[in-house]
């Protein structure tokens, strides 16, 4: 199938290495807001650790722990993407990625904008879009998300204080500003 051609016929250069331990990750501080209603997340990534809260993309938007956008792992090993305060949405995977040796290519595309709840968050995993959740939750129609503000967004770790350090490989990172796209696109 697709999923498995994907991810077995592409070659990965020039990845970078987390290791939690030595709190790696980056950090981009936009000067002014984006498009918080319609952007995408595409990367590529190899896991090194598993059972452990992990961060992959984060802004610090509230900052509190009550008020927070998440893009990582659970503990359990499986993929979440949430936004608190209010009904922004919050998505967890039936599936667990707990293959260290595998590369994974994740996207998450989305527009709030979209009349059809389902739609205003999508996501993918090796080129196939993810119908099985554990917990499904999508956004009010319009509403802002806390990814592309004026704030810091970090790889690799948590937004809100200095913890979820990400352990494993990242390549080919991108956030689109403005454009929902598909996993076909990249």
């Amino acid at each position: 199938g697709l999923a498995k051609s994907l991810a077995e016929d592409y070659t990965i250069d020039n990845s970078l290495r987390f290791n939690d331990g030595d709190s790696a990750s980056l950090s981009k501080t936009f000067s002014s807001a984006g498009n918080q209603k319609t952007f995408t997340i595409s990367l590529w990534m190899k896991k090194g650790a598993l059972g452990t809260s992990e961060g992959i993309f984060n802004p610090t938007v509230g900052g509190d722990g009550a008020n927070e956008s998440i893009f990582g792992f659970n503990n359990t090993d499986d993929l979440k993407f949430y936004d608190s305060g209010g009904n922004r949405g919050y998505l967890i995977t039936t599936q667990l990625f707990r293959d260290v040796g595998a590369w994974y290519h994740i996207v998450i595309a989305v527009d709030t904008t979209e009349s059809v709840a389902a739609d205003r968050i999508k996501m993918y995993i090796n080129g196939s879009q993810v119908t099985a959740f554990s917990t499904e939750t999508y956004p009010t129609l319009n509403q802002d998300l806390g990814w592309g503000a004026a704030q810091a967004h970090y790889i690799g770790r948590n937004g809100h204080g200095a913890s979820g350090y990400f352990d494993g490989y990242f390549a080919e990172f991108y956030f689109v500003d403005g454009t929902a796209l598909d996993a076909d696109d990249f």
